[in-house]
């Protein structure tokens, strides 16, 4: 600017440039710093340097998960689900979890008759064994009343244990618990965590036996 010119203004004029001047300068300085620290800072990581995103874990996959196992020892242990397990074989219903005496209960099946030989013929029955709270083990007992049909009395305990093994354990009954049952032979065998046992009990009388078929 000429000085000659800046002379002739008035006060106000030469206030408001002065402002101006005073304005400009702070832009300049403003941004001379912004550069600065531009430069300073680091340059951000590429687009392939980055992590991949992933989405938070849910609940359910933040806690362990329980095995399977232990949902079934629940299952089995539970009164309601354990006296339900056969219910929806026809002559298998429970009447309900109930107290036989002190802190044994039970629940039961009605008697299966398999046939209807005379005196007696041979049967089945369903039981959930166990303390108020909980279950202690699931039987299957079979009374062979009529010797001469022992084997098909078996090989109906084969077709009810495989049916409470599947429902109790989510497995297939082993085949060498059916060939021991199918025989009658007692014994005892671990599948799915749990204890299968095969009793026998031959009656003094020797006119029968019993079979008792337990998951414990």
């Amino acid at each position: 600017m000429d000085l000659s010119v800046f002379r002739r203004l008035n006060i106000k004029q030469k206030l408001l440039i002065a402002v101006c001047l005073l304005l400009g300068v702070g832009v300049i300085a403003g941004m001379i710093s912004a550069i600065i620290e531009k430069v300073k800072s680091p340059a951000p990581a590429s687009t392939s340097e980055k992590a991949p995103l992933r989405p938070a874990p849910s609940p359910a996959a933040a806690a362990p998960m329980a095995g399977r196992a232990g949902a079934e020892l629940e299952a089995r242990k539970d009164p309601w689900q354990a006296c339900q397990f056969l219910a929806h074989v026809e002559g298998f219903k429970t009447a309900g979890y109930k107290s036989f005496g002190g802190d044994d209960y039970s629940c039961l099946t009605d008697v299966y008759k398999l046939g209807d030989d005379f005196p007696l013929p041979n049967t089945l029955t369903y039981f959930a064994n166990g303390d108020a709270g909980q279950v202690r083990e699931l039987e299957l007992h079979l009374n062979v009343n009529v010797r001469s049909k022992a084997r098909e009395a078996h090989e109906v305990l084969s077709f009810y244990g495989q049916e409470l093994t599947r429902r109790a354990l989510n497995s297939d009954l082993p085949d060498d618990i059916k060939a021991a049952i199918t025989a009658g032979k007692a014994g005892t065998w671990k599948v799915q965590g749990a204890s299968i046992e095969l009793e026998r009990d031959d009656w003094p009388t020797g006119k029968g036996y019993t079979l008792d078929f337990f998951i414990r």
